[in-house]
């Protein structure tokens, strides 16, 4: 009687979500966990009714020793009773997330889903179905709340995620246990499951066990709170969709948000907007950036893997600080000249030498006017460069590395220039040429107003 009504239920989540198709050819996760043992053999029931050709795979993570070799023989064993054709792959789990700093979570989590695209693909199977219940819904979106993640986390668990799955969703751990009493189906239990210095097993253990006794339906109530919500963000990310080429425009290496636009929209979809961009930042990362454009011009947000958010007059330019820019800057004399996109601020003034009371040198070099090429401007290295010095010329390569410049700022180093050559490498070194000489007449005065020089940065 059980093993119909869990069955029934089952079959009711796989009719309301559209889980199933006629003739489907699905790749199932199977861990050999209480879970996945219930949902490969309840698959495996279903089968002459959708004519389903059912495949499993099991990755071994290569951490519990031999008990991880004993869920592989299980599986195996498990698999060839049903004559399900059964793929077993082995990683070293621990390695993988040291080399990618990733929990071992995260790692695992990785890796399977590499591995079940890559056999979904090869197999061709129409459907990769995974073992998660409506228990580890309530563990999904509680850590979700507690780590502070946005509204798709928060979400939960959803029972269908373009080719994947989750026949279980609404089942709760009772159900499946009850499920595999009934018909006598054993399955593996992970030894680390009860480690409780991990997050999901204190929750599972210690504190979803006390907020059942408040609410003894809890996996219901958190099953609604899912689909309210992933209704909700449906709605925002199509909304977000469809403003999203008007509001952003990509470049080859950079990409810009108008800020008119942005400023204008509503708070939810400007933080999806820059999630849309940059998927992998966090909150207060997010909410730095929606800020941006109420702060000073010039005003920036240094991001891991050297990505860089400028507030520009017109744009919030995001691009990242290893790749070389190519832009020239003009430089227009007797004026201040600012450049947002290197947040450079600088004057250019030709001064009769009798004015000058004393050279100051504080983020200031002076050039005998007569020696200077017009036009003035400001670029960055390029191969070959090379810089007047006392006796001839260096290359700009050889001066950087006898001067310790460490190689990842070289290139953010601005060059000014006239047409003759470099003149003044900012903040490092002023060429050999063009200085102050007694018939010196009228004099360039260049003086830095606002810059941050990477140097000092790093």
């Amino acid at each position: 009687m059980l093993k119909e009504s869990i069955l029934k239920k089952v079959e009711k989540t796989i009719e309301d979500y559209q889980l199933l198709e006629k003739d489907d050819r699905v790749l199932i996760g199977f861990s050999g966990g209480k879970d996945s043992v219930c949902l490969l053999y309840i698959l495996y029931l279903l089968k002459e009714k959708y004519n389903l050709s059912l495949i499993a795979f099991h990755l071994n993570h290569l951490i519990r020793g031999k008990e991880a070799y004993q869920d592989e023989v299980f599986c195996k064993e498990f698999c060839q009773k049903l004559n399900i054709p059964l793929i077993i792959k082995r990683r070293n789990v621990k390695k993988y997330a040291q080399k990618n700093k990733l929990s071992l979570e995260e790692a695992g989590h990785k890796l399977r889903y590499y591995y079940y695209k890559k056999i979904a693909q090869k197999e061709n199977c129409q459907k990769i179905a995974l073992a998660h219940t409506a228990s580890d819904n309530v563990e999904t979106i509680l850590l979700a709340l507690i780590w502070g993640k946005g509204l798709k986390r928060i979400s939960g668990i959803l029972p269908k995620n373009n080719n994947i799955i989750r026949p279980l969703i609404d089942l709760t751990t009772e159900e499946v246990l009850n499920f595999l009493k009934e018909n006598n189906l054993t399955y593996r239990e992970d030894s680390s499951n009860k480690d409780l210095k991990i997050p999901r097993n204190y929750l599972r253990n210690v504190v979803i066990p006390y907020l059942r006794k408040l609410n003894p339906k809890i996996e219901k109530t958190f099953r609604q709170i899912t689909n309210l919500l992933a209704n909700e963000n449906e709605y925002l990310e199509e909304a977000t969709k469809k403003i999203l080429n008007s509001v952003i425009k990509k470049k080859k290496s950079e990409i810009l948000i108008n800020k008119e636009k942005f400023k204008n929209l509503p708070l939810a979809i400007k933080r999806r907007v820059v999630k849309a961009i940059l998927p992998h930042l966090n909150f207060s990362q997010i909410e730095r950036i929606v800020k941006l454009p109420e702060k000073p011009i010039g005003k920036k947000i240094n991001l891991e893997n050297k990505l860089i958010v400028y507030n520009e007059y017109q744009n919030l330019r995001i691009f990242s600080s290893n790749k070389k820019i190519d832009k020239i800057f003009k430089i227009k004399l007797n004026k201040i000249n600012y450049f947002p996109e290197i947040n450079l601020k600088l004057t250019c003034q030709v001064i009769d030498i009798e004015k000058i009371k004393e050279f100051n040198y504080n983020n200031c070099e002076y050039f005998d006017k007569n020696d200077i090429h017009l036009p003035l401007f400001i670029r960055f290295r390029k191969e070959g460069d090379f810089i007047p010095i006392k006796n001839g010329k260096k290359k700009l390569k050889k001066l950087f590395i006898d001067m310790k410049i460490p190689k990842k700022i070289r290139d953010q180093l601005p060059l000014f220039c006239d047409q003759k050559g470099i003149l003044w490498i900012l903040g490092v070194y002023r060429a050999y040429r063009g200085f102050i000489k007694k018939k010196t007449k009228k004099v360039l005065k260049v003086k830095i107003l606002k810059w941050q020089n990477p140097i000092y940065q790093n």
